[in-house]
């Protein structure tokens, strides 16, 4: 347990500054990051600019300012860590207003793609439970809980400053900017918050919010965006969302939405759920590190909510996906690992991460590569498709070649079909449509050494 509630430094603290990469922080507390005067923002539990590093089993709490923070950096895993109890009395915008339970404010053109937050857990954060505003390059964020946001610690009094929201996923300080960018939130759930369960938060670009539970927030999903002209819109891709209780959703004329509980023709009540209870998801988690197995929020037997999803390439039991974070049934054999820490030593060379760029297919659209993290015997990669092309397309494909001893073992966002190391991906059946500079991103998981690129991949759209 690492207390440093006794310094007295009059700037602005950090706790943990990782500037370092492929360092592996496991089973640490952090508590007690102090700001010592009321001239500055906040301070941080851990600030991150390096990369390739993983975050596990961290608690975080009691820290004035947010438990964890990637400023910079990309591949960054940040697994089941818990952060709540923040709150920074002191910042000079505000008291509340910067005590988020996690962040990531990637800079603008660095690179840094590929930071995810899995299994993760916020709760009592004065100011939003995961934030990512002013974030210019993708984060995925998934199977995670934010709750009670926007409060004073263990009350429930409002703070004024603070912005309790449970998931804000984007925006650039509420104006339009030309280079945002695509960030994921799935599998998640947002209850009790003072604000907004799911917040695109002025967001410019579609964000891709699939599979989530929103219970009781004000509302449950907020979809404001920003365009061009600076007008409010809009924004988000949406799909197989679940929202009860509280206020459903608001700013949702001109999104992209299917398939999700308020536009299908479905009764919601208690008894869609084994339980609605809002107590106890701050357990213990499992011995492997896993959230805790609760029965709250998770669909009745009975449940008409059951099969009423559509296929975003997420693992699901029965004809179609259900509706919101939790599946019914058993557990999908093909989930994705929750503890996947780099249990090796890096090389002292380290081997590329990005595939070699391609050029732009006869239908002008290319494919790059980004491996979004490893551990011992696998990996998860990432490929972004881009429309380079001056019209539509309609669908793509992409090709890859996998280096010896490499196989993929499940693939969400699209499909795919594998013969030795040829590896064949199309478009789903909601993300082949591109206009011009346009993308579409999909991911998998792999057997073998992920420190090898493919060695070719190439795309082809019509």
């Amino acid at each position: 347990m690492f207390d440093f509630a006794a310094i007295k430094d009059s700037c602005r603290v950090k706790g943990f500054d990782v500037t370092g990469s492929w360092l592996h922080l496991k089973g640490l507390e952090v508590k007690g990051v102090p700001q010592n005067n009321m001239l500055n923002h906040e301070s941080w539990g851990v600030w991150v600019s390096g990369s390739n590093n993983t975050f596990e089993l961290l608690d975080l709490h009691h820290n004035m300012g947010p438990g964890l923070f990637i400023q910079n950096g990309g591949k960054n895993l940040v697994l089941s860590c818990d952060s709540h109890h923040n709150y920074d009395p002191m910042t000079s915008n505000g008291a509340g207003q910067s005590a988020d339970g996690f962040g990531a404010h990637i800079s603008a053109g660095s690179g840094n793609t590929g930071n995810v937050f899995r299994g993760c857990r916020a709760w009592w954060n004065t100011d939003d439970g995961f934030d990512l505003i002013n974030a210019f390059e993708p984060v995925v964020i998934e199977d995670s809980w934010a709750w009670n946001a926007g409060y004073l610690p263990d009350t429930m009094t409002s703070v004024p400053d603070g912005n309790g929201n449970g998931f804000k996923a984007g925006g650039y300080g509420g104006g339009y900017v030309s280079n945002g960018v695509k960030h994921t939130v799935r599998l998640s759930v947002a209850f009790n918050n003072r604000a907004s369960g799911f917040y695109a938060n002025h967001h410019t670009v579609a964000d891709d919010v699939f599979d989530n539970t929103g219970y009781n927030n004000h509302p449950d999903f907020n979809m404001l965006g920003v365009d061009s002209t600076g007008a409010a819109i809009g924004i988000g891709n949406l799909r197989n969302n679940l929202a009860y209780g509280g206020t459903l959703t608001s700013n949702m004329s001109g999104t992209n939405v299917s398939n999700n509980s308020w536009n299908l023709s479905v009764s919601l009540s208690d008894a869609q759920f084994q339980s609605v209870s809002t107590s106890g998801w701050d357990a213990p988690r499992q011995a492997d590190g896993n959230l805790p197995a609760l029965p709250y929020l998770h669909l009745a037997a009975n449940s008409t909510l059951i099969d009423k999803g559509t296929n975003v390439g997420l693992p699901f039991n029965g004809q179609a996906p259900d509706l919101g974070a939790f599946e019914s049934g058993s557990t999908p054999t093909t989930t994705p690992p929750t503890t996947t820490p780099p249990t090796t030593t890096p090389p002292s060379t380290r081997p590329p991460t990005t595939a070699p760029p391609t050029t732009p297919g006869p239908s002008g659209c290319t494919a790059s590569y980004q491996l979004a993290g490893s551990w011992s015997g696998g990996f998860q990669g990432g490929v972004t498709v881009t429309n380079s092309g001056s019209s539509t397309v309609g669908s793509w494909t992409v090709h890859l070649t996998l280096p010896g001893g490499q196989a993929v073992t499940q693939l969400w966002n699209a499909s795919y079909t594998q013969s030795g190391n040829q590896v064949t991906v199309t478009n789903a059946s909601w993300n082949g449509a591109l206009a011009p500079g346009a993308t579409a991103t999909f991911g998998f998981l792999a057997n073998g050494d992920g420190g090898t690129p493919p060695t070719t991949i190439g795309c082809t759209a019509s």
